[in-house]
């Protein structure tokens, strides 16, 4: 019914992408520290200093704040993927329509006869993903399909969108708050 391998295939692309990018940043920071030596015969010690540079760290980061609309949109279409698998395990039909999809999904959750994967049971983690789904479509058609705004420091600032979005600044913090 379940089957991770599956699952896996559907998001092999976005996976890649966000280990990418974290492998980059987590390189880039492996800085070890000082480390000092005491002689106690000679009453002295001597500390050696470890400077840790790389010309492409700032590079690194740069272009992982550059990239952020691409990282969420990439998210968002790794839940967009993960809702489709738990509706086809329940043999639920959809369009690729965002909207059609997130419907059916919350309808699914709220039947008893609701299958859930062996790995994942509760039923407030389902929730917790079907907030975020709604919570964050606009945000996603707006990076997709029109000018939206700008990205600061990797923050993304919706400043050219109507109704709920008007001046909304999407940070990946903000995200868990919504």
């Amino acid at each position: 019914m379940f089957n991770l391998n599956k699952l896996n295939e559907k998001v092999e692309y976005e996976k890649w992408i966000l280990a990418k990018v974290s492998n980059l940043i987590s390189y880039q920071k492996n800085i070890r520290p000082s480390v000092i030596e005491f002689d106690s015969k000679e009453k002295t010690y001597t500390h050696h200093i470890q400077l840790n540079d790389s010309m492409s760290y700032n590079s690194v980061i740069d272009v992982y704040k550059d990239l952020s609309p691409l990282l969420f949109v990439n998210s968002y279409k790794t839940i967009d993927m993960f809702v489709e698998w738990i509706l086809d395990g329940n043999k639920v039909s959809y369009t690729s329509n965002f909207v059609d999809k997130a419907e059916k999904f919350d309808s699914l959750l709220k039947k008893r006869t609701v299958k859930l994967p062996n790995s994942i049971k509760e039923k407030e983690i389902y929730l917790i993903i079907s907030s975020i789904y709604h919570n964050l479509k606009n945000y996603r058609n707006k990076i997709i399909h029109s000018k939206w705004g700008e990205n600061k420091q990797g923050n993304l600032i919706f400043t050219n969108t109507k109704g709920l979005l008007t001046d909304q600044i999407l940070t990946f913090k903000s995200i868990l708050i919504l």
